[in-house]
Parts: structure tokens; sequence; C-alpha cells
């Protein structure tokens, strides 16, 4: 943060989300602190993309939370959980969670907002799936909780849901989860 030129804006994400991969809770903190002195929106952005990818699930935990605290513009509080979400299994499975959990206090934060930014939250928090149990399980959850005016991005949601698990289903009966297939790769 001290000199921004030292490392160039395109390797900032990527090299944030690998020291909070491997790093401690002391670089979450540091990176959380760096958030309030940074100069420009983009800085903003790049610490919230990366932040959820610390690896102890306590501090994932907190990163959600901390998208919905008030401290977060509301234009960029998704960031957060697009990070956690994308960080590991089980970091979506953590935001999609924190999205059930959370539903009525993010349709208050956002009821006056563009439902551009709840498409961004479906999306983030319940996009990277790819099991027919789970689709099933994300329409039901907005049949009950409707969201209206996000009717079209949780159709889209939920036909990646349901693509991504077809494809699974057939690769996992081809001979790519055989060892052999890799081995003979590499003869």
């Amino acid at each position: 943060v001290a000199n921004r030129g030292d490392l160039p804006d395109e390797y900032r994400v990527p090299v944030f989300q690998a020291v909070l991969k491997t790093g401690t809770e002391a670089d979450f903190r540091s990176l959380k602190e760096a958030f309030k002195k940074v100069p420009a929106n983009v800085d903003e952005r790049h610490i919230m993309s990366a932040i959820g990818f610390a690896e102890d699930l306590k501090l994932k935990e907190e990163a959600l939370s901390w998208s919905i605290s008030g401290e977060i513009k509301i234009q960029d509080f998704f960031f957060i959980m697009g990070s956690v979400s994308v960080s590991s299994a089980k970091g979506l499975d953590m935001a999609w969670s924190f999205l059930q959990k959370n539903v009525e206090e993010i349709r208050t934060m956002l009821k006056t907002a563009s439902p551009s930014l709840m498409d961004a939250v479906i999306s983030y928090c319940a996009g990277g799936f790819c099991s027919a149990a789970k689709a099933q399980e994300v329409e039901k959850f907005f049949e009950a909780k409707p969201f209206p005016q996000n009717r079209r991005k949780i159709a889209n949601v939920l036909e990646e849901i349901r693509a991504n698990a077809s494809f699974l289903e057939r690769m996992l009966g081809t001979d790519i989860v055989k060892d052999e297939f890799w081995a003979s790769l590499a003869a």
C-alpha cells in the first residue's frame, strides 16, 4: 500500500489471494486494515476481491459479515461474497449459507438499490454449484424467498448449475476418472 508501483494493478488480486491462502490471520488483518487507507476505489476492490481467500474458515466468515456490516459501500459489498465463494468449495458453501441466513438483512440493504446488486449476490453465492440436488435447493430457496426483480438472474443461475451438473455427470462416465488415462498422457 505504501508504494502502489511496486506491484502492478493486474497482479494485485492474485498476489493478495495467494498470500491469504497460505498466510496467517495477521496477513488477513493487515489487508483488512489496508482497506481503510487505500487511496482509490480500485484498490478497495482489489482487497475485497481477495479477502475471502483466507484459509481459516473463521476469517472467511468474518469477511462475509464484514460485507454487510455497513463499512463497505453498497455498490461493492458483493465483491467480498464473491471472493469467499470462488476461494474454495468450502467457501462457496459458506457464501451460500451466509446468503440463506442473511437474506432478509440483504434484502433490506438493497431495497432502494438497483436489482443488479442482488443479481451479483445471487450469482456469487449460488452460481458455482454443479449438482442437480443443489439446483433444487437453490430453486426451493428462491421460491420461499422470492426476488421478483431478479427472476431472470435466478433462472440463469439455475440453468448454469444444471448444465454444470450434467457436464460433470458425463465426464464422470469417461476414462478421465481413471488413473490409467492420466498416466498414458505422461508416457
